[in-house]
């Protein structure tokens, strides 16, 4: 997905509805909610060593939950549309689709890290390509991603359990030679306790991400990362992530939160980690996950969303003005991803006093039924009215050519109508308005990240993934945790081998499956990558200018 990432973190963010399959009848065991928290777990007379665990996660005006269950060598994440089996024994994660009764296999890789040597042998024939492909040297800096963990020594007890509060700070630095040199700051404050040794039996190897030459013609990056502090992390029963993105008028500041809610050691039957007999093979990703490969995020096909009811609105606290945003309606001759851009969209309220959320109906009285239900203030319906597309190039063009910058771009021109709804005076629209944007011929990580909505502090997209040179959603959303790459890829000592969050784990399974198929809901070609770009940045003016118009205050 190159243009919809979904940040990342703590946000391993993200969001769950268990609307799944939910074998209650298998499950037996003492159980605790949030509420019980304070007592101890309470053991059967047979010692048992499962777990299952209810997480929730909150993103602005949305929450999602899931329900991770672990055996041994296995495990079992439940997503609302979908379910990933960790076979560790059998070296293997199983994707399913219940819906659908369908499921593919995704081997462990064997060796996931590179060898110095390896490593080393690389580098003369990265080299020695781009002398062959041109001469040209890639041109591009160094974007270091360095992480910095406290323990703050505040110990409590929750679900039976020592808990141990940990911050970590991520921060973007880049050298004078970057592509992009948009300031990026993640805080992530967490709480972390050890659980049965049992359940780190199974912790997969992540494959390596596939490491691609750009030609001499791209600018891009080299990432590192560089870890500092001393932390024992392990099992996240409650974090809050607050990511800052640019600085002055452009910065953007998300918060996310994940709670576990309901935790419990128990006896669960092994058929849960078992493929169903009545599931057949999927032979591809398209047919495993349908709804991705008709315009669908992968977000939608995991989580669904309030539009669709399977996810919740969170209680709206007070002065928060929340806004139903529907789906954009496409008037221009260009095929754009609606869906997508619906995300986007939602995504772009996020300063305080504002939230927004997907609402949907079939008519305009279910519209309002609905905006009422989950509590918006006011509906909002965006019209793409205009896309047009210009050849670059020109007398600039052939400098930027000449300069090594890479053949000229297509120029992309987008102008967007609005119609503000107050929810309950819907026969006039409150506000009006059209907005214009133009391509800048720059699209980068972030841009990426900019272009997020709720998923991006859940569950990130698939180009944030290989942006970041897939580590474990160090810049990833609401499904890849910001810690969730270090057990894996190490470098990071004590502390990646501490972490352990199995929905991580899952999301990069899903996201490699979803990538490694082609899907992921935005265009792959660049051009129509760009006009999406476009689209997105007519959006942000949109939103701006809502916002501008409606001022603070509460509606009357």
């Amino acid at each position: 997905m190159k243009f919809c990432a979904r940040l990342l973190t703590g946000f391993a963010i993200v969001l769950l509805c268990s609307f799944m399959l939910s074998p209650h009848s298998a499950v037996q065991g003492q159980s605790l909610s949030a509420k019980g928290a304070e007592t101890s777990l309470k053991q059967s007379s047979e010692p048992t060593r499962d777990l299952k665990v209810v997480t929730a996660y909150t993103q602005g005006a949305q929450v999602f939950q899931n329900t991770t269950y672990i055996k041994g060598a296995r495990q079992r994440v439940e997503f609302p549309g979908m379910v990933s089996l960790v076979q560790c024994d059998l070296h293997r994660t199983v994707i399913l689709n219940p819906a659908a009764k369908r499921y593919m296999i995704q081997a462990h890789a064997a060796n996931p890290q590179a060898s110095p040597g390896q490593a080393a042998q690389a580098a003369p024939q990265s080299s020695l390509e781009s002398s062959l492909a041109g001469g040209q040297a890639p041109r591009g800096g160094v974007v270091t991603w360095l992480t910095t963990f406290t323990d703050t020594r505040e110990r409590q007890q929750m679900f039976g359990l020592e808990a141990r509060r940990i911050r970590a700070v991520t921060i973007k630095q880049v050298d004078a030679n970057a592509c992009d040199k948009t300031p990026i700051r993640i805080e992530t404050d967490g709480w972390y306790v050890d659980l049965p040794q049992s359940a780190f039996a199974c912790k997969k190897p992540d494959a390596l991400p596939e490491q691609t030459e750009p030609s001499g013609k791209e600018c891009h990056d080299r990432v590192e990362m560089r870890v500092e502090g001393q932390a024992v992390l392990g099992f996240p029963v409650k974090t809050v992530t607050t990511t800052v993105i640019g600085e002055g008028d452009k910065q953007e500041t998300f918060t996310s939160t994940a709670e576990v809610t309901f935790l419990e050691v128990t006896t669960l039957d092994a058929s849960l980690f078992e493929i169903p007999s009545d599931y057949a093979a999927a032979s591809g990703a398209t047919e495993l996950i349908p709804a991705m490969a008709q315009g669908a995020s992968l977000e939608d096909a995991l989580f669904g969303s309030t539009a669709d009811g399977k996810a919740m609105a969170a209680p709206k606290k007070p002065g928060v003005i929340r806004i139903g945003v529907l789906e954009p309606i496409n008037r221009s001759t260009r095929t754009v991803n609606t869906r997508m851009l619906w995300l986007d969209l939602v995504g772009k309220f996020s300063k305080a006093p504002y939230e927004a959320l997907r609402l949907s109906g079939t008519s305009a009285a279910d519209i309002e039924a609905e905006a009422n239900r989950l509590g918006c203030d006011y509906i909002l319906l965006a019209e793409i009215t205009e896309v047009k597309t210009s050849k670059g190039g020109g007398f600039g063009g052939f400098l930027k050519a000449a300069s090594g910058g890479g053949p000229p771009k297509d120029v992309h021109e987008v102008k967007a109508g609005y119609r503000l709804f107050a929810t309950g005076a819907t026969s006039a629209p409150r506000l009006t308005g059209e907005v214009k944007a133009s391509s800048g011929g720059k699209f980068g990580f972030d841009s990426a990240l900019q272009m997020a909505s709720f998923g991006m502090q859940m569950y990130s997209s698939f180009s944030m993934m290989r942006a970041m040179k897939g580590f474990g959603g160090m810049g990833l959303f609401p499904g890849m945790n910001l810690l969730g790459g270090f057990g894996s890829f190490g470098g990071v000592g004590g502390i990646g081998q501490s972490y352990f969050d199995p929905s991580s784990m899952a999301m990069n399974s899903i996201m490699g499956l979803a990538a490694g198929g082609g899907l992921g809901g935005a265009p792959v070609e660049p051009s129509q990558a760009e006009v999406h770009q476009t689209v997105s940045s007519a959006f942000d003016s949109l939103a701006k200018a809502v916002t501008a118009k409606l001022g603070p205050a509460k509606p009357k």
